[in-house]
């Protein structure tokens, strides 16, 4: 049996290998070309990407990677689809009503930690666009968009998480950020956010 870290590595490797091959405007567009870009960070991709899986369970980790592999051995790469919904460049081809749900849960945790450490977040994606469509990095943006590639079996799974961590009166956006700041070095939130205050 896979550990959750096994299972998390696993689909980080996956996760790397169709985000390295997206096309990026970056590397075509005169005024950006050259600059780094998130590609030439992957330590940090890897860390953000292992702060947000971990808080999923075993069988929700279990079936997304179900769904890299099955696309890695269809020639699909999430990411690309991912990114081009994000600028709006294709139609949405994923209607799940677990989207809309997913989506408002984890908007509503987010907020709370906004509001609750608000130096840590400082310089975080914003919740939302001015209108909808018009902030392709906003966090909610960002999150149906990526909803959009998991399948229906992983939209489920995930959503029983967040049942079962409300019932248990636990945050998913908590659990993300204490994992990315103990990772940073620090002793708690609460020590992360009195520090980064004081800067």
């Amino acid at each position: 049996m896979q550990d959750k870290r096994e299972l998390v590595t696993k689909i980080i490797q996956g996760e790397w290998e169709m985000f390295r091959a997206v096309n990026d405007q970056a590397d075509t567009d005169p005024l950006t070309r050259n600059r780094p870009s998130c590609r030439d960070y992957p330590e940090e991709f890897r860390l953000h990407r292992t702060s947000k899986l971990l808080a999923w369970s075993k069988a929700t980790l279990e079936s997304y990677l179900e769904d890299i592999t099955r696309a890695r051995e269809n020639g699909i790469n999430l990411m690309t689809y991912k990114y081009a919904r994000m600028d709006n460049l294709i139609p949405c081809e994923n209607t799940s009503p677990f989207i809309d749900l997913i989506t408002a849960a984890l908007m509503g945790w987010q907020k709370q930690f906004i509001d609750a450490y608000p130096a840590i977040m400082t310089g975080a994606r914003g919740l939302k666009g001015p209108k909808p469509g018009t902030d392709w990095a906003s966090f909610e943006n960002y999150l149906r968009c990526e909803l959009e590639t998991y399948s229906e079996k992983t939209l489920g799974l995930l959503l029983a998480d967040i049942d079962t961590m409300r019932a248990e009166g636990k945050s998913m956006s908590e659990e993300i950020y204490t994992y990315l700041v103990q990772e940073k070095g620090y002793k708690s939130l609460d020590d992360a956010e009195r520090k980064q205050a004081g800067r």
